[in-house]
């Protein structure tokens, strides 16, 4: 098991965004989470990440307690828009990042790049980027050094339909290296044809909605 939510509150400002919410996670599964604008879905993959903290109850990720001030290592993580630094091209950006880990090299980078369509040698700036480039810049961050556990929110936004087939082939790739997945989006039919298990968030209430 990668993931175990075990009774889950939280609140923002007094309202229920989580109630004794509980949730796994294993190896080679994707698990998605739909639900409404405001739901509180991003929250739970910002607590798988410990960008944030729960109210009452346990977040386990590779087998350790998450706790304040702890963020949880082999993640890949995608949360709202991706944010680079500007004035880089997109593979310095990337490689700049690879470097803090030291877990892969040149090589790694540019395959993971064109498999997303991108062009590791086009030098110019990220603020120069589309909508769909930056998206896809972000998930060759998400996916180029392999780790276990996936958090993706809303991973196919702004890319077109040849972006979107490239991405599930990556996905599909990961899971069967032995990954685990929380795919967090507001396309119910993406999400059933996707995932292992779906789940319905809505009022802070998680329910399982579909098993495959």
């Amino acid at each position: 098991m990668i993931v175990e939510i075990r009774n889950v509150q939280k609140r923002f400002r007094g309202k229920r965004v989580l109630e004794d919410v509980s949730l796994t996670i294993n190896e080679k599964e994707i698990v998605g989470i739909v639900g409404g604008n405001g739901s509180g879905k991003t929250t739970i993959l910002r607590l798988l990440a410990g960008l944030m903290y729960t109210d009452r109850g346990d977040v386990i990720v590779h087998g350790q307690t998450l706790k304040k001030g702890q963020f949880p290592g082999n993640i890949g993580l995608l949360i709202e828009t991706p944010r680079f630094i500007d004035r880089l091209s997109g593979y310095d950006n990337l490689k700049m990042l690879a470097d803090l880990k030291g877990e892969i090299g040149k090589i790694d980078i540019r395959a993971t790049m064109e498999k997303l369509k991108l062009d590791p040698d086009l030098k110019d700036a990220v603020k120069t980027y589309s909508l769909g480039m930056n998206q896809r810049l972000g998930l060759t961050q998400v996916f180029m050094e392999r780790p276990k556990l996936l958090l993706l929110d809303e991973p196919t936004n702004a890319l077109d339909e040849d972006s979107k087939k490239r991405f599930e082939e990556m996905l599909f790739e990961a899971r069967e290296q032995g990954a685990g997945v929380a795919l967090v989006s507001h396309h119910k039919e993406e999400v059933q044809r996707l995932c292992d298990r779906v789940y319905m968030l809505e009022e802070g209430v998680l329910k399982e909605v579909q098993t495959v």
